[in-house]
């Protein structure tokens, strides 16, 4: 398993945040008139959210998947923790001990 970073979600992430930049500093032209201004802004700072939440959730389950947490049970109480835990206490002991015999 590669340790690599989601490049393509940070790139796509970064084009859309300096779209938002280009439309707010960028003076009117023929292709951004003054009176499309707002909505292309608006278009841009949507596409900009948008890709960070989903580089928010790249990476979210990134560290889910790399950093997962320990085991709680030992290997050796694996087996009593396969059994149902409706049974009672002595059948699991007796299926155990049949188990272990094997």
């Amino acid at each position: 398993m590669s340790s690599t970073r989601p490049h393509t979600d940070i790139l796509l992430a970064g084009l859309a945040s300096s779209t938002v930049l280009a439309v707010v500093l960028v003076p009117p032209t023929p292709w951004l008139a003054p009176d499309v201004h707002p909505l292309a802004l608006t278009l841009s700072a949507l596409w900009a959210a948008w890709r960070l939440l989903a580089l928010d959730r790249t990476l979210a389950q990134r560290r889910a998947w790399h950093q997962a947490p320990g085991w709680a049970l030992a290997p050796e109480a694996l087996a009593s923790a396969t059994t149902p835990l409706w049974w009672p206490a002595w059948l699991r002991s007796w299926w155990l001990w049949r188990r272990g015999k094997r």
